[in-house]
């Protein structure tokens, strides 16, 4: 993109050429500006807020694809749509509408030492992703063969855009699936079931681009106690999966009366079943336990983007209190109605730097309103624009991270894996204590075979 500003502003000849890229909550930043001499000031890396492009300007960027120039100097803005704003098709002549430039508009770009200035939306998968925006420091016109090369490079800037866009899901999509097939690798392995265990949490915490975790495993059977993998931070109170809020996500459609538990039990023996007969029949799946299976196992991770603010987590609150805990992620391991344990994912809390061009602050109390043609019309209480975009550095404590889809889907993978696993391994431990019953049953019979064939035979006389 550095090249891009650079070629437009060298064929443009202009002073400064800038992509300015939206965020989700429609603030920009300036992360591509190439500029001539010292008549404008560097505006690179600095944020702008949202409100300084009104609602109905953004929706003619969209809908119409207009461009606007204003020459402050001939008190003049000229806006052309490419496409009609009503219907969004192609318009086959531009329409181009001249109008006066409102007093805070103007005043706005005084303040940024503009004089005049071109704008082109840039849009991807038909949103606005940013804006191409030219300024120099004296009144100028724009050729129609300039103003078809400035949009010619933005359409192709659209392009590059979709096409690093598909790369980096791919790059993604790549970087996900080399995940999965190390932790498989973590769960076939020889190591100790300890080790393996332990290793797979790691990886998963590390994967999840977070900061701590824990695994619980629910004993086989009632005899035994639960089996607790930490890494990192914890809560104060060790065993939370025990607690009502846990107990309800990971049995959340757990069987309330005697036919839903005996299709509990019954669904749990052909799982058991299904799982034995495909090991019984092919040793070689033993990696694999079963596919199918694999396929219909659906867990649904809860998240939690700031634990703080649930009602159902307020007596948790203080065993986090010593800790940075804020965001959580709690996976069920389980198929159907069978539950075998659960994923917990911890985020801390972080600081944020924001480099503003200008004090935020001193304009929390100024609004953005628009004219008919969409066109930004700051008015503060004072009726007057921003007057400084020196930049101003904004630190806020206590932000959180919230997961993402592509995190979740990442998450219920591994989920998948870690399930199947233990279910696996159990399988073998029952497939090898039937084994060893039936061996000693053998044995048994053996025995009282050859002692009733001695003992059965007549003593000889002498």
């Amino acid at each position: 993109m550095n090249t891009t500003v650079q070629e437009i502003r060298l064929f443009l000849e202009i002073d400064r050429v800038k992509i300015y890229r939206f965020d989700p909550d429609g603030n920009g930043q300036v992360i591509a500006e190439s500029r001539e001499g010292n008549n404008l000031p560097s505006l690179l890396r600095l944020h702008f807020p949202a409100a300084d492009i009104p609602d109905l300007a953004r929706q003619r960027f969209i809908k119409a694809r207009q461009r606007a120039i204003v020459d402050l100097v001939a008190r003049l803005k000229i806006t052309n749509e490419l496409d009609c704003f009503e219907t969004g098709e192609t318009l086959m002549t531009e329409k181009i509408r001249y109008a006066v430039i409102e007093p805070c508009h103007a005043e706005y770009l005084t303040n940024m030492r503009v004089s005049s200035s071109l704008v082109i939306p840039i849009l991807h998968q038909r949103q606005l992703w940013g804006l191409l925006c030219s300024h120099h420091s004296q009144s100028r016109k724009f050729t129609d063969s300039q103003l078809s090369f400035a949009q010619l490079v933005v359409d192709q800037l659209s392009i590059a855009i979709a096409q690093s866009a598909l790369l980096s899901r791919a790059q993604e999509k790549a970087t996900n699936e080399a995940i999965i097939n190390h932790v498989n690798t973590l769960l076939n392995s020889s190591k100790d079931i300890t080790e393996i265990w332990q290793a797979v949490l790691e990886k998963t915490v590390k994967a999840l681009n977070s900061h701590s975790g824990r695994l619980y495993i629910i004993p086989e059977h009632n005899d035994k106690l639960p089996k607790l993998y930490i890494t990192r931070i914890q809560p104060n109170y060790s065993w939370i999966e025990e607690m009502f809020f846990w107990q309800s996500i990971m049995c959340k459609d757990e069987a309330t009366n005697i036919k839903e538990q005996k299709d509990l039990i019954r669904a749990n023996q052909n799982l058991e079943s299904q799982t034995i007969a495909n090991l019984t029949a092919n040793p070689s799946n033993k990696n694999k336990v079963s596919t199918t299976i694999g396929q219909k196992i659906i867990p649904h991770p809860y998240t939690i983007n700031d634990f703080s603010q649930k009602p159902q987590l307020q007596l948790l609150v203080s065993a986090f209190e010593s800790t940075a805990i804020r965001s959580i992620l709690i996976l069920p391991l389980g198929y159907q109605q069978q539950c075998v344990g659960c994923l917990t994912i911890f985020r801390n809390e972080m600081q944020t730097e924001t480099l503003w061009a200008g004090n935020q602050n001193e304009d929390k109390d100024n609004t953005c309103l628009e004219s008919d043609e969409g066109l930004p019309l700051r008015v503060s209480r004072r009726d007057r624009p921003r007057t400084s975009f020196k930049p101003w550095r904004e630190i806020k404590k206590g932000q959180i991270k919230e997961w993402t889809t592509e995190e979740v889907k990442l998450a219920e993978s591994l989920g998948i894996r870690l399930y199947l696993s233990i279910m696996q391994r159990r399988v073998e431990e029952m497939i090898l204590h039937q084994a060893s019953q039936q061996l000693d049953f053998l044995r048994a019979i053996g025995c009282d075979a050859i002692q009733g064939f001695f003992f059965s035979k007549p003593l000889s006389a002498e």
